[in-house]
């Protein structure tokens, strides 16, 4: 049987960035096996654990969801990770179909993403048909809020 906030650390501990990995479901820490072992991510610290009830761990101390977001949040801190994936934000309507708080373009998306793998989106400008392009077009702004 798993064991509750197991940890599966891979990558260097001095790294630059590190990531907590939160798998749900019938997902362990294990589960990211693959992902940790790509050489892309090498100079990564990457952090995943498996969650109370989750792939068969055991449902151990208090699950509630503010006890959870407080245990995620001081295994990030012990580990000093810069993103949590898994992580939630905004809120949608009380049907899940439509976000109704904290709503983020595309575009800011893709800036976030080239942000956290070392990239400004802003310098990755070409020239096509006579006009500036990038992958974030003219817009696109880095959303702080989800990095940790």
């Amino acid at each position: 049987m798993r064991q509750a906030w197991e940890l599966v650390t891979a990558g260097p501990e001095d790294a630059a960035q590190c990531v907590l990995l939160l798998p749900g479901g019938a997902n362990a820490a294990r589960s990211f096996d693959l992902v940790m072992a790509e050489p892309v991510l090498a100079g990564v610290r990457l952090v995943a654990t498996t969650l109370p009830g989750m792939a068969g761990a055991p449902v151990s101390g208090d699950t509630s969801v503010p006890a959870m977001a407080r245990r995620v949040g001081e295994l990030a801190e012990q580990h000093r990770c810069d993103v949590l994936v898994g992580f939630s934000h905004g809120a949608t309507d009380d049907y899940g179909y439509e976000a109704v708080e904290g709503k983020v373009h595309i575009h800011d998306w893709h800036a976030t993403i080239l942000h956290l793998l070392g990239l400004n989106h802003e310098k990755l400008t070409y020239r096509y048909a006579g006009r500036d392009m990038r992958l974030t077009d003219v817009k696109g702004n880095v959303v702080r809020e989800i990095i940790g």
